[in-house]
Formats: C-alpha cells, sequence, structure tokens
C-alpha cells in the first residue's frame, strides 16, 4: 500500500492521460484528484492481481466501507478522510468495492444490459465520486457523471480484449460474439476477426452515446476544471475513434496514444471547448439527462435514484 504516500506519484505513473489533462486543475484539487485516484486503483489493481482476485483484501475494504465499521486498511482510512473533507458518496465507494469484488474471477457478460450494469459498478461509480471533488453538488449532474464514467469504461474494453481474455474474462456480450469467437479471433481466424470488428463498433457506438451525455453535463463544472475533464475525456475517447479509423483487427493490440496523437487531441479540444461552451455550457438553463439513456440504465438495473 505504499501508493498511499504518494498519490500524485501514482497518478503520473499509471494514468498518463488524465495526469495530464489533471495539470488544469488547482493544486488543492488536483491533490484530491490524485488521492481518489489511488483508491479506485488500488481495488482495481487488488481484482486484477490475478485471474482469481485479492478477493480477501476486497471483501476487507466492503466491509470497512460501512461507516459502522471502524476503518483500519490504509486504503479505507485515507478514502474516509477524504470522503469527509469534500463531501463524497460512502455508497458509491461501496458500489465500485462491491463491482470489483464481483469481477474476481472469470467473467462473461451476457448481453447489453449487463455490460451497463458492470460499467456502472466499475466506472459510472466513480463519476459520482468525482463530482464533490470537482466542486460538484447538485444531483442533477450525477446522471451525467455516471454516463462518463461508463463511456470510458467501453472504450476501455475495446482497448483490452486480448489482455481481459488472457484472465478468462469477455466484456463484449454473448449475444452480440462468443468467448470460443473472440478466441479464434486473437489466434488469427479472418471471419472470426470479422466478427468482433462488428461488436467492438457496436461497443464504440454505445460508447459514444455516453459520451455525447456526458459533454452536455460538463455545464455542472466550473470553467477551469471543465477544460480538465474535458480534455481527459477527449483523449480517452480517442483511443476507441483512432480503434474504429484503424479498421479490422486493430484491436489486437493494445492501443496507446503517441505523443503526437495527444497533442493533436488538444490542439482539437481546445476548439472542441470553445464551440461547446457557445453551444451549450455558456446556457443558464441546466440540461436535461437523456430519457433514452435513462431508460437503458434503469432497464439495466442501476440504480439511479440511488445518487
Amino acid at each position: 500500500m505504499s501508493q498511499l504516500n504518494n498519490p500524485e506519484a501514482l497518478f503520473r505513473a499509471k494514468s498518463r492521460t488524465f495526469s495530464l489533462a489533471a495539470k488544469l486543475f488547482s493544486q488543492r484539487d488536483r491533490a484530491a484528484v490524485a488521492r481518489l485516484y489511488s483508491f479506485c486503483r488500488i481495488l482495481d489493481d487488488l481484482a486484477d492481481a490475478s485471474v482469481e482476485g485479492e478477493t480477501v483484501a476486497l471483501g476487507r475494504v466492503i466491509q470497512e466501507l460501512d461507516p459502522a465499521v471502524p476503518a483500519t486498511d490504509p486504503v479505507v482510512v485515507d478514502f474516509v478522510d477524504l470522503a469527509a473533507e469534500r463531501g463524497l458518496s460512502l455508497k458509491a465507494a461501496f458500489l465500485l468495492a462491491e463491482a470489483l469484488y464481483a469481477d474476481c474471477g472469470t467473467r462473461q457478460i451476457e448481453n447489453e444490459s449487463e455490460l451497463l450494469n458492470f460499467a456502472f459498478g466499475v466506472a459510472g461509480t466513480v463519476g459520482v465520486l468525482m463530482c464533490p471533488v470537482l466542486g460538484v453538488n447538485n444531483r442533477q449532474a450525477f446522471p451525467f457523471a455516471l454516463d462518463l464514467g461508463i463511456a470510458l469504461q467501453l472504450t476501455n474494453i475495446a482497448r483490452d480484449i486480448v489482455e481481459d481474455a488472457e484472465r478468462g474474462r469477455y466484456y463484449l456480450p454473448r449475444d452480440w460474439v462468443s468467448p470460443a469467437v473472440i478466441e479464434r479471433a486473437i489466434k488469427g481466424d479472418a471471419t472470426a476477426i470479422t466478427m468482433v470488428d462488428t461488436a467492438v463498433e457496436r461497443l464504440l457506438n454505445l460508447a459514444e452515446e455516453f459520451y455525447e451525455s456526458a459533454f452536455n453535463g460538463l455545464w455542472f463544472i466550473e470553467a477551469r476544471n471543465r477544460r480538465a475533464v474535458y480534455l481527459a475525456s477527449r483523449m480517452y475517447r480517442e483511443i476507441g475513434q483512432s480503434l474504429l479509423r484503424l479498421g479490422s483487427n486493430a484491436w489486437r493490440m493494445r492501443r496507446v496514444l503517441s505523443a503526437f496523437e495527444k497533442l493533436q487531441v488538444c490542439l482539437s479540444a481546445l476548439w472542441g471547448h470553445r464551440r461547446m461552451q457557445v453551444k451549450l455550457w455558456a446556457k443558464p438553463i441546466p440540461p436535461i439527462h437523456s430519457t433514452k439513456l435513462a431508460e437503458k440504465l434503469e432497464g439495466a438495473g442501476v440504480p439511479l435514484a440511488t445518487f
């Protein structure tokens, strides 16, 4: 747990995309973001430590996130302190830890609803946790924060298909493409590759729906922090968009943006930020969350009313 001693160093080392954008935060907010990232990253690493995951450690985190239980794990102690300082939701943290615990071992997502429920648990919850760190306490913002977390997770799934398969985890829904087909595609079977290509395109098109909604919801964030979140989101979104541009079979190589590609995204985001500012964020009335996405999430068992 030595990562807790220097969360900003962990943030820079493990999340180059987000840590770059985080330079736009104030120093106080950047430190809080790094502490939250450290908590989430350590839990995620416990789930991914092996095929089976570190279930005992995750179980202890779940137990100690209960306000009635004194926290002794340094990871939980620091998070509880941060939650008290910035008003973070212990419920969201509990749901995150539960989702990661459930993800230990092999995994097969059956359909789109299960996919969205999974993405909510391991990433949508993080969006909710980020809101008060960024100074957002309006509950109307929470569904948009969920959308951003889900969009990022769907991109992550598209990037890590091969790595996840090595752990026996298949997040492309079975009713889109079966694990057997994914395995054949990884080995180079042309027909199987085409089937996985189609599933990846469907996945990233679904992510686009959530990105679009999330960008609307940046209205709730004050200008300085909004720039940072928008830039980070655009850079991560570009991973998925570049997979689509690269075409068939691109998902077999874990996609990482080069320094030049990041610069291109930064320049594009500057223009995009100005356009979004005029089109959406300068409006005096807050955006309304998409009924279509709300119905999808509620149908997937996502507890929108919890937040």
